[in-house]
């Protein structure tokens, strides 16, 4: 990873890493093109090598629009590979929205308020729908109401998938910013009481991303979208927290400029200082490659920009640190007293959680001890 410098500042720019990863110039393009020209159009050859990685990070809508507007030579295969991948992932999108929304609706009618953060928000920015596919809601509920909203949920039939459940309950409260929660038919709701990474999120709570925005419908259900500035903040957090992958996820950077694209300097600059995040932007921002960096906006934050808060922690996240292994990075994205709640607890899991883990195995600790150290080793 190279290291990122941002306009003079000291400090941040000469510690933290830039994290923009390695993409072929298919993949450059489809993230980008909307907003700078990107040199000579990839050859048949390089559609070939990079087209299922295209689909792969969500951006088959993307390319298909491109290569329609563009009249782009793009072998048969992987243009028809392309058009049922988008097919699909709209169709996933409208399923995600329809069949939560008699979930939207219990929690509605039991008074919790939440707040829609990402997918369906970034979307209705493109210039097509089908430009940002998703597979689920992020709903986000005020800590208080999270017991409760788990509660009328899965009196809906939403339920978690038994891979994804943790070594003990109190977990989903204290150790983790969200669980993710499904139905039979396809409802999908990843259910926050944080956004995540939890340590730099604080102030981007709910109230937060509800404030002062109507509810916008979505493939005919009205929902309550964080806006494009507060969404911008959740987004620069995803690149680190996403998949335990910091900066790997290549649609996120598209989502970055096609948010900050659609907001005011002003307002952007204004919320991240209220929420604690300019520095961390003006880092995020700063990755991005030279062409597509927002620099009225980078100037301004600049303009304000100290140290970004734990950034010794956030160093040790990114590769090779010790947290880039996700088992423990988690805990570098804790506030101290969770981190330790959470390393106990994955040292002394439950009972319960082991049965279910291994069913058919004797000396259960033992396993999961030597499961987890293979887990942090390799």
């Amino acid at each position: 990873m190279t290291r990122t410098r941002r306009h003079g500042t000291e400090g941040v720019g000469e510690t933290l890493p830039n994290i923009f990863p390695s993409i072929g110039p298919v993949t450059r393009m489809v993230v980008f093109a909307d907003f700078a020209d990107h040199g000579p159009i990839p050859s048949e050859n390089a559609w070939l090598v990079e087209g299922p990685e295209v689909i792969g990070h969500g951006l088959a809508g993307v390319a298909r629009r491109l290569i329609h507007e563009r009249s782009l030579t793009v072998p048969p295969d992987i243009t028809r590979a392309i058009q049922e991948a988008q097919f699909e992932e709209l169709t996933m999108s409208a399923l995600a929205v329809n069949r939560s929304q008699a979930g939207l609706a219990a929690l509605e009618a039991a008074g919790v308020h939440y707040a829609v953060t990402k997918g369906p928000g970034i979307a209705i920015l493109g210039r097509a729908v089908s430009d940002r596919p998703y597979v689920d809601l992020d709903v986000v509920v005020d800590p208080a109401d999270f017991g409760e909203a788990r509660n009328v949920l899965a009196r809906g039939g939403f339920t978690e998938r038994e891979e994804t459940r943790q070594p003990w309950s109190t977990f989903d409260r204290h150790c983790r910013e969200a669980v993710n929660l499904r139905t039979p038919i396809g409802g999908s709701i990843d259910l926050h009481h944080r956004v995540s990474p939890w340590f730099w999120s604080g102030e981007l709570s709910r109230a937060v991303l509800a404030a002062s925005v109507p509810r916008t419908g979505v493939f005919g259900v009205e929902l309550p979208l964080a806006s494009p500035v507060h969404n911008l903040l959740a987004c620069a957090l995803h690149v680190v927290s996403d998949k335990g992958r910091p900066g790997q996820t290549v649609r996120v950077w598209r989502d970055l400029v096609v948010l900050v694209a659609a907001c005011d300097v002003d307002e952007v600059v204004q919320a991240a200082a209220a929420t604690g995040l300019v520095e961390w932007l003006a880092w995020i921002l700063g990755c991005l490659p030279v062409d597509v960096r927002p620099r009225e906006l980078m100037a301004k934050l600049d303009g304000q920009a100290g140290d970004v808060r734990g950034r010794f922690r956030l160093t040790k996240l990114m590769p090779p640190g010790i947290g880039a292994n996700p088992l423990l990075g988690h805990a570098f994205r804790l506030p101290v007293p969770n981190a330790a709640l959470y390393v106990a607890g994955m040292l002394m899991p439950s009972p319960t959680f082991l049965r279910h883990r291994y069913p058919d195995r004797g000396q259960r600790y033992l396993t999961w001890w030597r499961d987890s150290f293979r887990s942090i080793t390799t």
